[in-house]
């Protein structure tokens, strides 16, 4: 294996990919985060909701819903 040469694109070249993929990767970043935010204001949301359909029953059973 250490006979085998291995064909490299110049540095500037390789440079180039380099900064090509370090902008998709940040990009990828950035997208993971707004998923990730995304999903825990989703997870809020779903809380909130559950705890007003719960008061809302709270209140149905106990009378309070028609004063």
């Amino acid at each position: 294996l250490k006979k085998i040469m291995i064909p490299l694109p110049p540095i500037q070249e390789q440079k180039q990919m380099i900064q090509t993929l370090n902008k998709k990767f940040t990009g990828l970043r950035i997208f993971e985060k707004k998923i990730f935010d995304l999903k825990n204001e989703k997870n809020k949301t779903l809380d909130y909701l559950d705890n007003v359909y719960f008061k809302i029953l709270q209140s149905a059973f106990s009378g309070k819903l028609l004063n």
